[in-house]
């Protein structure tokens, strides 16, 4: 009898008391899974943190390492010059001289000593100090004028009234800066008469 009123006390104290330990393991378990579940967000946030943090870094890198080259190199290469056009003149011509700028800095074109061969003719001296500036890797047109032995000017007008190409040859100097001195040009091609332009070879 007195183990079984033991026994009985027991159920009953246990009853009382097992519902309130079930809501505390409860609420501990649901704390639990909250703090997991917030767990991937923290660690997201943290690596996005983290991250953006190092894109910061390189940005600045390559900032610091564009501004320790100050831009593309440098290079100076000796310029060309062609005719881009022949024009006749009352008591001589007209020559259109192209001059292109290989270089990737600007240059100044300071002086022109050059020879101009048409066909098997003579050399008919090209001279000038024109002094301008020439932007990198650009050209520029000067117009100057040529004087014309009469034997050379019967050759223009032979080669025109026949469309023929005529055969030219520009040899001698530029003198450009930089480098600060003369660049040899020797430059060879054609002419062509123009349709519908009078006394005009390109």
């Amino acid at each position: 009898m007195g183990a079984a009123r033991l026994a009985a006390g027991a159920t009953g104290r246990l009853s009382r008391h097992l519902p309130g330990i079930l809501r505390r393991r409860a609420d501990t378990g649901r704390g639990r899974m909250a703090a997991i579940l917030a767990a991937p967000s923290s660690l997201v946030e943290l690596g996005v943190t983290r991250i953006s943090a190092l894109l910061l870094a390189l940005l600045a890198l390559f900032a610091l390492v564009g501004c320790g080259t100050g831009g593309p190199p440098k290079r100076v290469f000796p310029p060309e010059a062609r005719i881009q056009e022949l024009r006749l003149q009352p008591g001589g011509a007209t020559l259109h001289l192209r001059i292109e700028n290989f270089s990737t800095v600007p240059t100044t074109l300071e002086r022109v000593a050059l020879s101009l061969r048409l066909g098997e003719g003579i050399a008919l001296p090209v001279s000038a100090t024109p002094g301008i500036r020439l932007l990198p890797q650009a050209a520029e047109v000067i117009e100057l004028p040529l004087a014309l032995p009469e034997d050379e000017r019967q050759r223009i007008l032979a080669a025109i009234a026949q469309r023929q190409a005529l055969r030219y040859r520009l040899d001698g100097t530029l003198g450009v800066d930089p480098p600060g001195r003369d660049q040899r040009i020797d430059y060879s091609s054609a002419l062509s008469p123009v349709p519908g332009l009078d006394g005009v070879l390109r």
